[in-house]
C-alpha cells in the first residue's frame, strides 16, 4: 500500500497540462531531413554541402560548389509495446509526410583581391519531429492508497483510481468553484461532498464544511478498507508535427573557413485525444464504470537563430562548430473534457448514466527550448569516401515555460528533474562509380535525471544514392529505439506503464544542380 502524506490539502486543480513532457515534445528534435542527411545519422556539423545540414550548421551553405535544390518525402511507422500491472498493449501507426524541401544559391566573388571567395544564400525546411503516436493498454490496477495529512487525518483509503486524483484536487474548493475535470466528476456523481446527507458519506474522512469542503469517491467501498483492483483501459492518440524553416547566409573565406548565420522559424501543430475507462469496483460499490476523455490541440510558432563555422585544415580534415539559440515559442492550447458515469442502481428519477462535457477553452503560453552547441570532425578520403562525427550539448535544465507567474512550479520541476545531455552522431559515405553507400548512428542521452522516466535514444541508419551529372536520387532507412515510463495520472497515485518504443523512417530525396 502506498502511504502518501499531504503537506497541504488545498490542491491546485488538475489543468489540461503544460509541463515537462509537453515542453520536451518540441525540445527533443529527431534527425529529420533529406535521405542523405538521415542515412549518415545527421553528422554534418563539419561537412556541410547538404541542404538539411543548414539545420545543424548554417556555414554549410558556403561549402556548396554550385546551387542546388532538393525535395524529400518520407514514410514512417511508430510502434509501442507496453506493460501495465498484469496487462499491457501493442500499437502501430504508419503515415507519410513531406520531410524536407530547400534551395541554395551560390555566388562567386569577382573581386579577386577579396579574401571572400563566394557567398551563399539558402532556404530549407526540415520536419524536426513527428507527433503521430498511438498508445493503448489495459490492466488491473492493484495499487492501494492511504492518504493522510501531517496531523494523521485520513483523506483517502482504498484502491488507486483516476477519481482519487479528482477527489484530492477538489478538496478545499466549493462545488461552485470547481473547474475542468473536477467539475465534470462532481456533475456526474463520480465524486461527491462528504456530507452526512450524501449516500456516499464516509465517516473515516473529515466531514464537509464551508471552511473545508471535502469530497469522496462514489466508487469506493463505504466505511471499509475492503480491497479490490480497478480495471483500467487507457488509450491515447496523437497526431501532428513540428518543423523548422531555416533562412541562412554564409561566406567562404580563402577556401579555408566557412562562416554562416541563420534565422530559424519553427512551427508546431499537434492533436491529442485520450480516454480512460475504469471499472471492476468492489461489490459494495454502487459505481459500475466511468469514462473520462480529453482533447487537446496545440499550435504555434517560434523564433531562434544559429551561427556556425567550418574550418578546412587541409584536403583531408575539417572541423566544425555551431551555436543554436533557444527557440522562443508562443503556443496556444485548445482543450475540452467529457465524463460519463454509469451506476448499478437508478436514482429517484430512474437515471443510471450521467454525462457531462466542458466547452472548448483556449490558453496561451510560452515555451523556451534549451540552447544547443555542436562540434564536428570530418575526414575526407579524396573522392572515395568520408567519415564524420558530431558531438552535441543541449542544456535542458534551462528550458522554460511562461509567463513565469503561471508556471513557477513547472519551471522549478524542470530544474530539479532535467539534466544537460551529451549526444553523438556518426556517419560515413563511400562512392563506387555513380553509386554512393551510406551508414549512420546516433546516440541521445535522456534529459531526465531518473533514467527510468525515459531511456537514452539510439538510431541506426543505412542509405544509398544514384549520382548523375545534374541530379541525384537518394534513399535512406532509419530506426530509433527507446523506452520510457508513462503515467496515466499523478506519479504518486499509480504505477507507470512501461513502454518500448520504435520509429522507422523511409525517405526518398531528389536533388538537382542549379
Amino acid at each position: 500500500m502506498k502511504k502518501i502524506i499531504l503537506i497541504i490539502i488545498l490542491f491546485s486543480q488538475i489543468s489540461f497540462g503544460q509541463g515537462i513532457s509537453d515542453a520536451l515534445n518540441i525540445s527533443q528534435p529527431k534527425i529529420g531531413g533529406s535521405a542523405r542527411f538521415q542515412a549518415m545519422g545527421g553528422a554534418f556539423t563539419a561537412l556541410g554541402g547538404e541542404l538539411s545540414a543548414l539545420q545543424v550548421n548554417p556555414a554549410s551553405g558556403a561549402v556548396f560548389l554550385e546551387g542546388q535544390a532538393s525535395f524529400s518525402y518520407g514514410l514512417s511507422t511508430i510502434g509501442n509495446t507496453s506493460t501495465f500491472y498484469d496487462g499491457g498493449g501493442s500499437d502501430e501507426t504508419t503515415y507519410n509526410n513531406l520531410n524536407q524541401i530547400g534551395i541554395v544559391f551560390v555566388f562567386e566573388n569577382d573581386n579577386y583581391a577579396s579574401s571572400i571567395t563566394k557567398y551563399s544564400l539558402g532556404f530549407n525546411y526540415n520536419r524536426t519531429n513527428n507527433f503521430h503516436n498511438d498508445l493503448s493498454f489495459i490492466g488491473n490496477n492493484n495499487t492501494q492508497l492511504e492518504i493522510t495529512d501531517n496531523n494523521n487525518n485520513l483523506y483517502y483509503q482504498g484502491s488507486s483510481s483516476l477519481a482519487t486524483s479528482f477527489v484530492l484536487a477538489s478538496n478545499g474548493y466549493s462545488p461552485n468553484n470547481l473547474r475542468g475535470a473536477e467539475y465534470l466528476a462532481f456533475e456526474t456523481f463520480l465524486i461527491d461532498l462528504n456530507d452526512p446527507e450524501s449516500k456516499y458519506y464516509d465517516d473515516r474522512y473529515p466531514t464537509f464544511s464551508e471552511e473545508l469542503p471535502v469530497y469522496v469517491f462514489s466508487g469506493a467501498p463505504l466505511n471499509s478498507v475492503e480491497l479490490n483492483n480497478n480495471k483500467q483501459n487507457y488509450s491515447i492518440s496523437k497526431s501532428g508535427y513540428s518543423g523548422q524553416y531555416t533562412f541562412s547566409g554564409s561566406v567562404n573565406v580563402d577556401n579555408k573557413v566557412q562562416i554562416g548565420l541563420s534565422y530559424n522559424r519553427s512551427t508546431m501543430n499537434s492533436e491529442t485525444v485520450s480516454s480512460l475507462e475504469e471499472s471492476g469496483y468492489a461489490e459494495s460499490s454502487d459505481l459500475n464504470y466511468f469514462t473520462y476523455k480529453s482533447f487537446i490541440s496545440t499550435y504555434g510558432y517560434g523564433n531562434g537563430f544559429s551561427l556556425g563555422a567550418i574550418y578546412r585544415a587541409n584536403d583531408m580534415i575539417r572541423f566544425g562548430a555551431s551555436y543554436h539559440s533557444p527557440t522562443w515559442y508562443k503556443l496556444t492550447d485548445e482543450y475540452a473534457y467529457s465524463m460519463e458515469t454509469t451506476f448499478k442502481t437508478p436514482d429517484s428519477d430512474g437515471n443510471k448514466t450521467y454525462k457531462s462535457q466542458t466547452d472548448y477553452k483556449y490558453f496561451d503560453y510560452e515555451v523556451n527550448t534549451p540552447y544547443k552547441v555542436d562540434a564536428g570532425l570530418a575526414i575526407i578520403l579524396g573522392g572515395k569516401g568520408l567519415i564524420s562525427a558530431d558531438y552535441e550539448y543541449i542544456g535542458y535544465s534551462g528550458m522554460k515555460l511562461g509567463p513565469d507567474r503561471d508556471f513557477d512550479n513547472e519551471n522549478r520541476e524542470i530544474k530539479n528533474t532535467l539534466n544537460s545531455t551529451h549526444n553523438i552522431r556518426l556517419g560515413t559515405e563511400w562512392k563506387v562509380s555513380f553509386i554512393s553507400l551510406r551508414a549512420g548512428y546516433s546516440y541521445a542521452q535522456t534529459p531526465y535525471k531518473d533514467e527510468q522516466r525515459q531511456s537514452n535514444t539510439q538510431s541506426f541508419s543505412l542509405g544509398g544514392g544514384l549520382n548523375f551529372k545534374s541530379w541525384n536520387l537518394d534513399l535512406s532507412y532509419q530506426k530509433f529505439t527507446n523506452n520510457y515510463n508513462y503515467y496515466i495520472y499523478e506519479v504518486d497515485l499509480v504505477d507507470a506503464a512501461r513502454v518500448n518504443n520504435y520509429e522507422s523512417n523511409f525517405v526518398a530525396t531528389l536533388r538537382f544542380a542549379m
